[in-house]
């Protein structure tokens, strides 16, 4: 087989790779990307059978050389056969997230017998995350949590503090009105998610659109963030105790 780096061919069988891949899913368990993991090794050798021993290591230098300078991030890599037709073997750097990346750059691991004589071992490692495509809309929402919390109604206690004389207890309010939040966190994969969870009850809201804040986004790839954070909040009220919420959780509301 040919290992192609970039638009540095190896030649036929002076690489070998070993190819590792999993599965990145999000909490509710749906799969998202493929994580792959190329881990290549390299022993180059001079042809020059007759050469003195000083040619010999010159050109296995020159060798070493040209492989460091073509290995680097943001290469695409390709398994080729011995004709150079291409096999199933192949990552773009542009269907990837945040390119792929060198994570061990050219190594030499190796440095007994004839290493830098008439062999050189070479040892690197690439990592990329390619994206399961998808047009699902859920597939875009990487977590999301909401609670919903009721604060005290009805009639309001206060106590007069005297003295001399135990404290007197007194009604300030008959009633009060029944408040209640809505609050939740929707996490975006690659971007915001366009649309909010509906509130419960739109039709007590005490303003009309919730308090929301983006957050910086989380776990950067190369040049590319995963995960959006948006932290948002409703507030109701209500002069009766809540019942069941009006609306389900549906994705209608857009973020502005």
């Amino acid at each position: 087989m040919i290992v192609k780096v970039g638009n540095f061919a190896h030649r036929v069988g002076e690489a070998g790779v070993s190819i590792e891949t999993q599965l990145k899913r999000m909490p509710n368990q749906v799969e998202y990307a493929h994580h792959h993991r190329w881990s290549i090794d390299i022993m180059t050798s001079t042809q020059l059978e007759s050469a003195s021993s000083t040619a010999a290591l010159e050109a296995i230098d020159t060798r070493s050389a040209a492989i460091i300078a073509a290995y680097r991030s943001d290469v695409d890599l390709q398994i080729l056969t011995p004709d150079s037709a291409a096999t199933v073997h192949a990552i773009k750097t542009s269907d990837t997230i945040g390119g792929v990346r060198l994570i061990t750059p050219p190594s030499f691991p190796n440095s007994k017998g004839t290493e830098m004589v008439t062999v050189r071992t070479i040892r690197a490692v690439f990592e990329a995350t390619v994206p399961i495509k998808s047009s699902s809309l859920d597939s875009l929402i990487y977590s999301h949590t909401e609670s919903l919390s009721y604060h005290p109604a009805g009639r309001k206690l206060g106590a007069i503090e005297t003295i001399n004389t135990p404290a007197v207890l007194q009604t300030l309010r008959a009633f009060q009105s029944f408040r209640a939040s809505q609050k939740g966190r929707i996490v975006g994969l690659y971007d915001y998610v366009e649309r909010l969870p509906l509130a419960a009850w739109p039709n007590l809201l005490v303003d009309t659109w919730p308090m929301m804040v983006k957050q910086h986004p989380e776990e950067t790839i190369g040049s590319k963030s995963l995960r959006f954070p948006i932290d948002y909040e409703w507030t109701f009220v209500s002069s009766a105790p809540y019942s069941r919420r009006t609306n389900p959780n549906i994705w209608m509301r857009n973020v502005s």
